[in-house]
């Protein structure tokens, strides 16, 4: 008996979004200012409140403000919503603290997603009261 070839694959989604060179600029050129707000802030409160905060205001924002611009979205916001600090604030008490590493492991993504919903909703209701933000 010879072996059946697996005809079944995921369906192709349609290719919607074209980056460029000068997305990748804006993107290099947003990083570092949002990195820059992550640390004046990590810099004024303890650094696992500074992740909760910058990451929770970041995906608010995200959601709030949908920018389309690359050197905001991906760039600011993205350095901005630490994710690599987020990794580094679960190792840390992991060890010795293996509850308090996992509150923070459920935690700063569960706000993180509700801030983007949040900012989301907002974004739809004033879109719909006439003061359409871009």
């Amino acid at each position: 008996m010879t072996p059946t070839k697996n005809t079944w694959s995921f369906p192709k989604a349609p290719n919607t979004t074209k980056y460029t060179h000068h997305d990748a600029a804006m993107v290099a050129l947003g990083a570092p200012l949002g990195v820059l707000a992550y640390l004046i802030i990590s810099s004024l409160i303890p650094t696992t409140a500074a992740l909760f905060l910058c990451n929770t205001a970041g995906s608010f924002l995200m959601g709030w403000l949908q920018p389309k611009n690359p050197l905001i979205s991906m760039g600011m916001l993205g350095g901005f919503t630490t994710y690599s600090g987020y990794a580094q604030a679960i190792h840390a008490p992991l060890p010795s603290h293996p509850t308090t590493a996992t509150l923070i492991l459920i935690l700063i993504p569960t706000l993180a997603i509700t801030g983007y919903l949040t900012g989301t909703k907002l974004h739809h209701a004033t879109r719909s009261n006439g003061g359409a933000r871009n």
